[in-house]
């Protein structure tokens, strides 16, 4: 068989060969999965000789071969040797080679193929090698000496023996495309380190120089083949191919589209950009775009009515600079552009300089670039006007402190930070901005300093921290006061930014502050007393908070107080009374505890009203934990009553010993040692009140109770014949989980087994007793002995 397989094209007899035997296995995947499904899930021996009988085959140990086979047919070697032979023997000139000859010898080698098939491909790539002139990068030596193995006689190393000298180039796009392939093949097959360099290093050397329109095409193809050559182009001329394109792409527009005109525009500056030399596509471009300048500029010369008269020369700029671009005489049109620059500068000049800051410095620019005259003395116009109105604010909060100077200032201070101004005056304005807000909060001017902080940013100033804190609060009582009388959020708003206020260190006077106070106290008392008159005593406890972190003193709290305790009293009374007989008994005995607390209700009267109710409690969790310990067999409904009271207790922080009593006999009352089927329903009840008790149980119990639910959704999965690999997987994790037979898991087994031994009958009745047979006559014929196919039965029965 490895000869059969593994030399593929060494006889016509072999290829027929491995046709007939794929043809004769195509069918083998179904019938042996079937024959694998059936072992697996027991059906019975019968019924799995049965099936193979009817295959008729000589002997059943066929199966393993056909295995073998089908293994084989399926492997890469069935395909290798066509992709390995045309990877070898073809022409290669283009830059794919090195790859291909490289996978392809790989796989050979992986696959097995006789080492005088390798060495055979490595002749032809020795030769593939001296045809590409891999000895232009410097290989020389004796006979043995080559590339990856790949011996080089005397003639080929006399005959290739020289060197590419850097310094000179022959600028052959043939001869650098071809050096690229040359070291691409050289690095995939090994070649000298020290050579590889050398060869690189020329490599790049041809790409240096002073190069003009005639070299481009062979720097287009250095550049472009670089990567294969493992060289790294110079910048000067690494962006020369995707400008040579896109110039390539410009010069085939028609100039019908709406777009051509910018794409020939955008060519040229690409070119530019890259240094590319002007080729026969930038020439064409610069000819296209020249011949609708005229047009073009005719149309940019008006202004639209939508636009600003800065939007409108941006644009004519635009127009006139693409038109110089291409070599197009522009003198009107670029004079008509300075005069209009020249007026709107004017313009901005005159008028105020907090106006539009942004439209002074556009006019600058505009200016500038259209070569305005005179833009020098009109900056420094607008340094001595920024000046003036810098001094002149700071002036204005020299003395008292107000809203309205500080914003001024920090509107000055924006328009000279805008306009580009001296920074040095900038910093001492800022300075002044600074200390007013430092003064602002020693004297607690609560207004000056927000609005100081408020227009900080405008000014570009820092501030104090305290300042900061000041101001944020400050906007969140205004935010709070804001809200409707009534609004369902307006307490806890007031109470929030009022405690805000607090830990900012707010002065007390500042009327924000103080009315939010007020408000909050008053809401908070009236809230009181509503709930105490709703008999509410969870919403008065939450109103009497409220009120004193709005600041209520405790005479006017003391009413108050002295109605919920005696209410929260009565009802701690009533709770601890009440018989435990559901969670929500004890979630009633924890909140009056709670709220008596609250209420600060004596600790005595609580612990008193506690005790009572636990030593209840006590004697209930006892007798249902003897119930379960004498009882000589469990019922579900034992556990049960012991898990909900254990869950009572956790929840009643109750004796901690008690509890783990309780704890005990609930796992003690599970069957030990070897478990019945019948007892699974008692563990799976179990395992899922183990919480409510604090109960630890045996990890297989836990398994079992998962692994149950699976089988009885798999049983009514299996309904489905398509999902019998779903029902085969959950039967193997219940046997995995020695689960005992529960009446679902034998009937699942019985229904997994019904579908397996229908499926085999049906695989193997149709066309996969001829397929078979035919691929185990080729397989006799091929030679396989027959001693090779011994131990049928046993064969088939392992098949998986």
């Amino acid at each position: 068989w490895g000869a059969v397989l593994l030399s593929p094209w060494s006889a016509e007899a072999a290829s027929s060969t491995m046709t007939s035997i794929q043809a004769g296995v195509s069918a083998l995947p179904e019938v042996l999965q079937a024959l694998g499904m059936a072992q697996k899930l027991g059906v019975s021996n019968a019924t799995i000789a049965a099936a193979t009988d009817s295959v008729k085959v000589k002997e059943a140990a066929d199966l393993n071969l056909l295995a073998e086979v089908s293994r084989l047919a399926g492997s890469s070697m069935g395909a290798l040797p066509a992709g390995f032979k045309s990877a070898i023997y073809e022409e290669h000139a283009e830059e794919d080679a090195p790859r291909r000859i490289g996978v392809a010898i790989g796989e050979a080698k992986k696959a097995g193929l006789p080492d005088h098939e390798i060495e055979a491909a490595k002749t032809a790539v020795r030769s593939t090698c001296e045809r590409h002139d891999l000895q232009l990068l410097g290989l020389s030596g004796a006979a043995g000496s080559g590339v990856g193995g790949l011996a080089l006689d005397d003639g080929a190393v006399a005959q290739k023996n020289r060197r590419l000298q850097a310094t000179t180039p022959s600028h052959s796009a043939e001869s650098i495309q071809r050096l690229a392939l040359a070291l691409d093949l050289g690095a995939q097959f090994g070649v000298d380190s020290d050579v590889l360099k050398s060869g690189v290093a020329a490599y790049e050397a041809q790409m240096q120089g002073n190069f003009g329109a005639a070299d481009v095409p062979f720097v287009l193809t250095a550049v472009l083949h670089a990567g294969h050559a493992r060289a790294r182009p110079p910048p000067e001329v690494a962006g020369w191919p995707r400008a040579a394109q896109i110039a390539k792409d410009a010069a085939s527009l028609s100039g019908e589209g709406a777009g051509d005109y910018d794409a020939w525009i955008n060519a040229i500056r690409e070119a530019q950009a890259a240094g590319l030399p002007e080729i026969a596509d930038i020439t064409t471009c610069k000819g296209k775009a020249q011949a609708v300048i005229s047009t073009k500029l005719n149309a940019s010369s008006a202004q639209a009515k939508h636009e600003t008269v800065q939007e409108y020369l941006t644009r004519f700029l635009d127009d006139i600079e693409s038109a110089e671009l291409a070599g197009a005489a522009t003198s009107g049109a670029r004079s008509t552009a300075k005069t209009i620059a020249a007026q709107e500068l004017a313009t901005v000049l005159a008028s105020n300089l907090t106006a539009d800051v942004y439209r002074i410095n556009a006019a600058f620019e505009l200016a500038a670039r259209v070569g305005v005259d005179g833009i020098d003395a009109q900056r420094a116009e607008l340094t001595r006007q920024v000046t003036n109105l810098l001094s002149n604010a700071a002036v204005g909060v020299s003395g008292t402190c107000t809203p309205k100077g500080m914003e001024s200032l920090a509107q000055s201070m924006y328009v000279g930070r805008k306009l580009r101004h001296n920074q040095t005056e900038l910093a001492t304005t800022a300075q002044v901005y600074e200390s007013k807000i430092a003064d602002c909060l020693a004297i607690a001017d609560v207004t000056c300093v927000v609005h100081g902080v408020e227009f900080a940013g405008l000014a570009g100033a820092g501030v104090p921290q305290q300042a900061g804190a000041w101001h944020r609060s400050a906007r969140s009582l205004s935010d709070a006061l804001g809200l409707a009388s009534g609004h369902p959020q307006e307490l806890d708003s007031l109470l929030r930014v009022v405690e805000e206020a607090q830990a900012a260190g707010l002065p007390q006077n500042y009327t924000d502050f103080s009315s939010a106070k007020t408000r909050a106290q008053s809401l908070a008392l009236s809230r009181a007393a509503d709930a105490l008159s709703a008999n509410d005593t969870e919403d008065a406890l939450i109103a009497m908070d409220a009120a004193k972190r709005a600041g209520v003193s405790d005479a006017q709290l003391a009413s108050t107080k002295t109605q919920v305790e005696a209410k929260v009293s009565a009802e701690l009374s009533a709770a601890c009374a009440v018989e435990l007989s559901s969670i929500g008994d004890c979630v009633a005995i924890l909140m009056a505890i709670d709220r008596a607390r609250r209420a600060g209700v004596p600790e005595a009267t609580i612990e008193a009203a506690r005790n009572g109710a636990e030593a209840r409690f006590g004697q209930r969790l006892a007798a249902a934990r003897m119930a379960v310990e004498n009882s000589k067999t469990t019922s579900e409904k034992a556990l049960e009553t012991l898990a909900g009271l254990g869950d009572f207790g956790r929840k009643l922080k109750y004796n901690a010993s008690e509890m783990a009593l309780a704890a005990r006999a609930f796992e003690a009352a599970l069957p030990q040692g070897t478990v019945a089927p019948s007892d699974v329903p008692l563990i799976e009840k179990a395992v899922t009140l183990r919480d409510m008790l604090g109960a630890r149980l045996p990890e297989q119990y836990l398994t079992w109770t998962v692994v149950a639910q699976q089988v009885r959704e798999a049983l009514v999965a299996s309904k489905d014949e398509s999902r019998i690999g779903e029902v085969t997987n959950t039967i193997e994790r219940a046997q995995q989980a020695a689960l005992p037979d529960i009446p679902e898991f034998i009937a699942l087994k019985e229904r997994a087994r019904a579908i397996a031994a229908f499926k085999l009958v049906t695989a193997v009745s149709g066309d996969g007793a001829a397929a078979l047979s035919s691929a185990i006559s080729v397989a006799v014929q091929a030679g396989v002995s027959a001693s090779n196919l011994a131990g049928a039965n046993a064969v088939a029965q392992a098949v998986g």
